[in-house]
């Protein structure tokens, strides 16, 4: 039979536990979440001035030899698929 691992007891809430060094633990990524929220504002910012400004089509619609949206641009809106033909004899 497998035996199961011993739960820990419960930490009290007021307890302060101290590393090794005997220094108190802090946390420390309190730091890190405004620089997470302004990196997310600036994805933000750049996806909305992207898709104000530019065609959001590029990015999942392939482009033929001649630039030409595959699905979406005059004479290929009927051919949606890219396909680039390997050189002859590889």
């Amino acid at each position: 039979a497998v035996e199961k691992a011993p739960v820990p007891a419960p930490v009290p809430a007021k307890q302060v536990q101290h590393s090794d060094e005997g220094h108190a633990k802090s946390c420390t990524d309190v730091l890190c979440i405004p620089v997470f929220m302004l990196a997310l504002g600036m994805l933000g910012y750049v996806l909305h001035y992207t898709s104000q400004n530019g065609d959001m089509r590029r990015i999942y619609h392939g482009l033929d030899f001649s630039g030409r949206l595959c699905g979406v641009s005059k004479d290929v809106e009927y051919k949606p698929l890219l396909f680039w033909c390997s050189k002859a004899g590889k």
